[in-house]
């Protein structure tokens, strides 16, 4: 065979050593072997039928504006513009972003993600679109048939912070949830972790059926009701943004009528502004029209005012107990009066006197 001399010559191998080199200053740089192995030498980029091989030094910064190199031992790294943006580490971690691994501490214990991406810059994060369709973001625990337990958990998404190991502060969760036997059903929960504290509790879970309890509850447990409020003195909270006196109110209207479509709401409890925001009066309307318009507040039948008189039939009691049209009846029983000063106003609507 030829030998490799001279500033640039092109040898070609013969007998057992069928190859072609091609070398500068009395060195090999690039050669091709009988089998088609391309390998680039001296500067140890071997090119072969599946692969390519990085087996040169170790460089801690890419080298021209666009790259693949090795920035340690057994890591890949791509660049652009002369910034590292993406490297697999040596246990197979991608890392967007960022140039080492980083734990997420989880109930406590450190867990290293598979794809690791970090920002430096206010909305930079993942972004997941679909041309064609919805997009979607898909977590899924890869179990065959008869493998899933009820119970189950099947995928978290968990918020935390803190550097360099982030601190779970909350998670939403999806556990298996089923009676059938194909396995199938699943419910949401959501949980948070207290002040101080580092292991999420459950806050509030969506079940499969839809039901909705809060205080780590489960439906089911408890009458199987659609939404569940549970805890030490718990408390629903309705707020109307409105301020105008006689006329704002929130409320709650109630509706038994199948599946029927539109506002079937017959019966409902509404709490109205009077003179001001601390002048309440609560307020039950009942409205029985055969059709889909539902109750509204001037369905009154029954009120109680901020000073706790009651009127039936009258929207301004000033007895503690008013009632206008109808009469009442007290049958087995006696009305007692404990005071000459206070008693029981009867109306006719044709006649307000008392008695």
């Amino acid at each position: 065979s030829s030998t490799v001399g001279g500033a640039a010559n092109l040898v070609l191998g013969t007998g057992t050593a069928r190859e072609v080199h091609l070398a500068t200053n009395g060195t090999s740089r690039f050669k091709i072997t009988s089998s088609g192995v391309k390998q680039v030498l001296n500067g140890n980029l071997n090119i072969y039928q599946t692969y390519i091989d990085f087996s040169g030094d170790q460089s801690s910064t890419p080298q021209t504006a666009v790259a693949l190199y090795r920035p340690a031992d057994g890591t890949f790294a791509i660049s652009t513009q002369n910034t590292e943006r993406l490297r697999v580490d040596s246990s197979g971690r991608v890392l967007i972003g960022r140039t080492s691994t980083q734990n997420e501490n989880i109930a406590g214990i450190g867990y290293a993600n598979i794809v690791q991406i970090e920002g430096n810059a206010i909305g930079e994060g993942l972004s997941v679109a679909n041309s064609a369709a919805a997009a979607r973001i898909n977590i899924t625990r890869d179990l065959a048939s008869n493998s899933i337990t009820n119970g189950m958990d099947l995928g978290f998404i968990s918020f935390g912070s803190e550097s360099p190991t982030s601190v779970e502060r909350a998670r939403i969760q999806c556990n298996a949830e089923f009676t059938n036997a194909n396995e199938r059903g699943g419910r949401l929960q959501f949980y948070t972790s207290s002040d101080g504290a580092f292991t999420p509790t459950e806050r509030l879970r969506i079940d499969s059926d839809g039901r909705i309890a809060q205080g780590g509850r489960t439906p089911t447990s408890h009458g199987s009701p659609n939404l569940l409020i549970w805890g030490s003195d718990p408390t629903v909270h309705l707020t109307s943004t409105g301020s105008t006196a006689n006329t704002s109110y929130t409320g709650i209207k109630f509706a038994v009528a199948g599946g029927s479509t539109g506002d079937y709401s017959k019966a409902g409890i509404f709490v109205q502004r009077q003179d001001s925001y601390n002048d309440l009066d609560m307020i039950f309307a009942f409205r029985s029209s055969n059709d889909a318009t539902g109750v509204a507040i001037s369905d009154e039948k029954i009120r109680i005012n901020s000073d706790g008189y009651l009127g039936i039939g009258h929207h301004s009691p000033n007895t503690r107990l008013y009632v206008r049209e109808g009469g009442v009846s007290i049958s087995n029983g006696n009305a007692i009066l404990n005071s000459t000063q206070k008693g029981i106003r009867l109306v006719n609507s044709n006649n307000d006197d008392t008695s």
